[in-house]
């Protein structure tokens, strides 16, 4: 079984954090901010710095001056809420579970680097119907108390994406970036006509993970194909052109939920399962415009 959360990925992502305060966009901690339509940022007043805030919204140049430390608010600001959504159905399972692992990790990522005040991250798994894990508040060690729970998750049936997704989607007016982290094998189309409004004032991407054996099989290779409806199957041999054919489509497929995602005013973020999460993360952030 692989460790998702053992002490060299722990120390891993301490280091992450460490670096995102660095690319975080605005420098300031503004970058996980949102605006309000027509809105400003206006500076409103200081409040005394607190243990555990984010360390960017502090007024170093009036901490120059009183040696101490205080923190800019805004007006026409809104805190983005943050939710990790994990596909937990068995396509995530395959290849030694190297896309179930790494899309724990990004969970984890998300929970030690983005969480601050006025914000929560909500780490949910798709299980017939949209559940939630862990809720985090403090970015940062503390966020260690989510870890147990993300190594153990179960692996049931997965839903499909649309259906979990519509309670998140439809709770509101309020700003959110959504990560669904899947490899969207289950789900021809991950946004339908009605998500459309729903999306909008939120950021969300769709994070979709393959492994190399998906996206390149091997020749020779014996695999089983079942029908869905009557559990016929049929076992076949992977040669030269049956590969090319499967990873046109697969390329076909990959460029379709682009496309879906474009027409909904979200992002689709293309990852590979063996690439380090720390790499996909801040690839994902760059995406939305969270970290430069």
């Amino acid at each position: 079984m692989v460790h998702v959360f053992d002490e060299k990925t722990v120390a891993r992502l301490k280091t992450l954090r460490v670096r995102l305060s660095a690319l975080m966009s605005g420098g300031n901690g503004e970058g996980m901010r949102s605006r309000r339509a027509g809105g400003r940022f206006e500076f409103r007043d200081h409040r005394p710095y607190a243990a555990g805030d984010d360390v960017r919204a502090v007024d170093w140049n009036l901490y120059g001056r009183l040696d101490e430390l205080f923190i800019k608010r805004f007006e026409g600001e809104t805190r983005l809420d943050i939710h990790v959504v994990i596909d937990t159905s068995a396509s995530m399972g395959v290849d030694g579970g190297k896309k179930d692992c790494l899309a724990r990790r990004l969970a984890a990522a998300a929970a030690f680097c983005l969480p601050g005040e006025g914000r929560t991250l909500d780490v949910q798994v798709m299980s017939g119907e949209l559940r939630s894990v862990a809720t985090v508040t403090r970015a940062g060690p503390a966020a260690a108390r989510c870890l147990p729970v993300l190594e153990g998750l179960p692996r049931p049936v997965g839903a499909l994406v649309p259906d979990a997704l519509r309670p998140l989607l439809g709770r509101g007016p309020r700003s959110r970036f959504i990560l669904v982290i899947s490899d969207f094998f289950d789900d021809p189309s991950p946004l339908p006509a009605w998500a459309g409004q729903c999306v909008a004032g939120n950021l969300l991407v769709l994070l979709g993970l393959t492994s190399h054996e998906e996206r390149d099989p091997p020749l020779g290779a014996r695999v089983r194909l079942q029908d869905a409806e009557t559990g016929e199957s049929l076992d076949i041999s992977i040669d030269e052109e049956m590969r090319e054919r499967y990873q046109e489509l697969l390329a076909d497929q990959r460029s379709e939920l682009e496309l879906q995602a474009a027409r909904h005013g979200a992002a689709f973020v293309d990852a590979s399962a063996e690439e380090s999460f720390e790499e996909v993360f801040v690839r994902t952030l760059r995406r939305v415009g969270l970290a430069r």
